[in-house]
């Protein structure tokens, strides 16, 4: 992180979980299940908000021309980042942006149905190993 010359920083404000720590406390405290279930529910969507935002930026910059990586496991600086920025929200993860230094070949795209709604009808609870 500290070679790149642009970093988007993804936080999770926690609006409707107020976050992870939140979260733990009510975990902690013996609090309530229904009150405990909802915040798990509203930080999933949280986090999944947050990593379908991150694909659309790393999209994004591949169709301007530039590279991007989303680095999850930013833990070790976390803390000094959200010092330096005065936060206490929750740093969920960083894209690092910048120039490629090369061009990757292209991928052949293969465009094959692997499923149809009659596969899943029933599949769905299965575990992989009664699938086969």
């Amino acid at each position: 992180m500290r070679q790149c010359d642009t970093l988007l920083l993804l936080f999770n404000r926690g609006p409707f979980s107020r976050g992870a720590e939140t979260i733990a406390t009510l975990i902690e405290k013996g609090g309530q299940r229904s009150i405990i279930g909802k915040a798990l529910y509203g930080y999933a969507g949280e986090i999944l908000g947050i990593g379908a935002a991150a694909e659309n930026m790393l999209l994004a910059a591949r169709a301007l021309g530039l590279g991007g990586v989303y680095i999850a496991d930013s833990y070790p600086a976390r803390q000094s980042i959200k010092a330096s920025l005065g936060t206490s929200k929750e740093l969920v993860g960083v894209i690092a942006l910048g120039y490629p230094a090369y061009d990757a070949p292209p991928r052949e795209l293969r465009r094959t149905l692997t499923a149809s709604w009659q596969d899943a009808v029933g599949a769905i609870d299965k575990s992989l190993s009664e699938l086969d």
